[in-house]
């Protein structure tokens, strides 16, 4: 009896077959709900240090009269991403 690796039994998951379907997220929960919820949070860690690592922003405390900015992630999956 041949011995199977778990490698040989499962066959490889691209995410641009299954994701391409998948409408692109309106909003970070709905990136969270995702089967490809990894990714999201992954790609969001990653844009954090870099705009950390450019010192981009300041955080601060909020005292009366300032004014603050709203912000938000604009989410959209990629595909034929050159260099990746």
């Amino acid at each position: 009896m041949k011995q199977r690796t778990l490698q040989s039994r499962f066959q490889p998951v691209y995410l641009a077959e299954f994701s391409s379907q998948l409408p692109d997220p309106r909003n970070v929960r709905e990136a969270m709900a995702a089967p490809d919820a990894d990714g999201w949070k992954d790609a969001m860690t990653k844009e954090m240090n870099n705009l950390k690592s450019h010192d981009v922003y300041e955080l601060m405390l909020h005292t009366p009269g300032m004014r603050t900015l709203r912000l938000g992630w604009i989410l959209h999956r990629k595909f034929k991403i050159v260099g990746m």
